[in-house]
């Protein structure tokens, strides 16, 4: 991401999430698009969108075929995608061992009585240098699937995938960090609507997760959102008062930020007031942005495996999934604590088949993961 952020000079988006959400979102898009694009036109043996599919059973013919048969057979090949990326999937069950990869060797095993030299085939096992590049790469693609489902989960107010991305959510940020506070809220979350609570306390919950200030379909966004910007005013206003402020002075401040807000909005527009003017575009070009992204990755090739290459600065990308790094049995007993530490106090008592919950992921089950 260092090296796209530096090649479509993206200043603003300087890894402060918070204080400007919107350039590090476009350049996640941006770059996410482009390598799942590129990572589709590997997986078919394409070089361009507009080239003929020689890989994976791409039909010849689809073009012939009816309506129907056409839906089922790009539902096919999107379902194999998926399953040789492993996408969408993180099961409890212990994955099995990788075969590895070995060279064949002939040794000496004697000669025959007629004098002939006798060799017989040995496997020798043979270490195979990652490549970090297609580790990297394929990882950011789990990554970016995911986040477009959490974002247009939020924008639908979907509160039926809501609790399926916070168990999906666990094991992602399990793998980035054990003290993840997030990791924690989700938890709780999940335990909370799944388990402490009433059901109608839990549809309660979840539909207050999102709201919707404008109206219409798909302006949804989190309750959390509009709670981080209500603070983020008000602590404007407080240090606005100066020093030696007082309780009241601060409570009557406050108590009319959301009006202030409207003034605000209200007067710039009645005025026609700009944005300052400064030396860099106020908003980047997402099409020359993604022609530039889409020049290196063709250069780099970043899913087809070149054993042995290396990204400066970064170590320890030595698989291509974000799960694969993970230890199963440690990660269960680790959310087993945290369930047993959420669980104090609220006289609820742990059961295995409350753990099991939150770290299986399998496919076959009916509620499933977040759609890819």
């Amino acid at each position: 991401m260092q090296f796209y952020k530096r090649l479509l000079r993206r200043s603003d988006a300087n890894g402060n999430v918070k204080s400007n959400f919107a350039a590090h979102d476009s350049l996640f898009k941006d770059v996410g698009n482009e390598l799942l694009l590129s990572q589709a036109l590997e997986h078919f043996g394409m070089e361009t969108p507009s080239d003929i599919p020689h890989k994976n059973g791409f039909p010849a013919n689809i073009g012939q075929r009816s309506e129907q048969e056409q839906q089922e057979t790009c539902d096919h090949l999107l379902q194999h995608l998926i399953t040789s990326h492993n996408y969408g999937h993180f099961s409890f069950d212990t994955a099995p061992p990788k075969p590895l990869a070995v060279r064949i060797v002939l040794q000496e095993a004697g000669r025959t009585p007629q004098g002939y030299l006798l060799l017989k085939p040995v496997q020798i096992p043979v270490t195979i240098e990652p490549d970090e590049v297609f580790n990297y790469s394929t990882q950011l693609c789990h990554w970016y699937l995911h986040y477009l489902s959490m974002d247009d989960t939020a924008k639908e107010g979907d509160i039926d995938r809501l609790i399926a991305n916070c168990k999906y959510n666990v094991p992602f940020f399990y793998s980035h960090s054990k003290l993840s506070k997030y990791m924690v809220e989700n938890l709780d979350l999940i335990l909370k609507t799944q388990y402490t609570l009433s059901p109608q306390e839990a549809v309660h919950v979840l539909e207050l997760a999102f709201m919707n200030s404008r109206g219409g379909s798909g302006n949804n966004y989190e309750s959390d959102l509009k709670m981080e910007h209500t603070v983020r005013s008000r602590k404007e206003l407080i240090r606005g008062l100066g020093a030696n402020k007082t309780e009241r002075a601060m409570l009557r401040a406050t108590g009319a930020s959301d009006a202030i807000d409207e003034l605000k909005l209200s007067f710039d527009m009645e005025v026609m007031a700009s944005t300052i003017a400064s030396s860099f575009h106020s908003k980047a070009s997402t099409s020359e942005d993604c022609i530039k992204i889409r020049a290196q990755i063709q250069r780099l090739r970043p899913f087809r495996k070149v054993a042995g290459r290396k990204i400066p600065g970064v170590e320890n990308i030595n698989t291509d999934s974000p799960f694969e790094s993970i230890n199963r049995i440690d990660m269960h007993k680790f959310i087993g604590n945290k369930l047993q530490y959420l669980c104090e106090g609220s006289g609820v008592e742990i059961e295995d088949e409350m753990e099991e919950v939150f770290v299986d992921f399998d496919d076959s089950d009916d509620e499933g993961l977040p759609p890819i």
